[in-house]
C-alpha cells in the first residue's frame, strides 16, 4: 500500500518567488482579483499548490496577466456620488462634516486636506 504524496502548501513569500515579484505585489494581485485568494489556515495564509499552479498555467496559456487589466475593471465599477458621505480609506480619520469650509484652516488641517485629495486621486475617486 503506498502511501500518498504529501504536498507543501504555498506561503505569499514562495508564490512571490515563483513569479520574480515582491510579497506586497501578491498582496495586490490578490486584492485586485488577478491571483485566487488564498486559504486562511489558523492566522497564516496558503494556496494548495494545485490551485496556484492551475492558475499559472492558464495565466501563460492566456498570454500572461496583465495588472493595468484588473485596475480598468476596478475603475469601471459603480463609485459613490457624495465623496463627502463616502467611507474614509482604513486608516484614514476624517472630520465631521460640520467642520470643514468653516473659517481659516491651520497648517495642520491643510495637510490633512492635501492628504485626503492624494487618497482620493490614489484610489481614483
Amino acid at each position: 500500500m503506498s502511501s500518498p504524496v504529501p504536498f507543501k502548501p504555498l506561503s505569499k513569500t514562495d508564490v512571490a518567488d515563483i513569479l520574480g515579484v515582491t510579497v506586497r505585489t501578491i498582496e495586490n494581485y490578490v486584492v485586485a482579483n488577478i491571483l485566487p485568494a488564498p486559504a486562511a489556515i489558523g492566522n497564516r495564509r496558503y494556496w494548495h499548490p494545485d490551485v496556484f499552479y492551475a492558475w499559472l498555467e492558464q495565466a501563460l496559456r492566456n498570454g500572461g496577466v496583465n495588472p493595468s487589466d484588473a485596475a480598468s475593471s476596478r475603475a469601471a465599477a459603480p463609485r459613490q456620488a457624495n465623496l463627502a458621505e463616502a467611507p474614509a480609506p482604513c486608516g484614514v480619520l476624517r472630520e465631521p462634516a460640520s467642520s470643514r469650509g468653516q473659517g481659516k484652516d491651520s497648517a495642520v488641517e491643510r495637510a490633512r486636506a492635501r492628504d485626503r485629495a492624494r487618497l482620493r486621486k490614489l484610489a481614483g475617486m
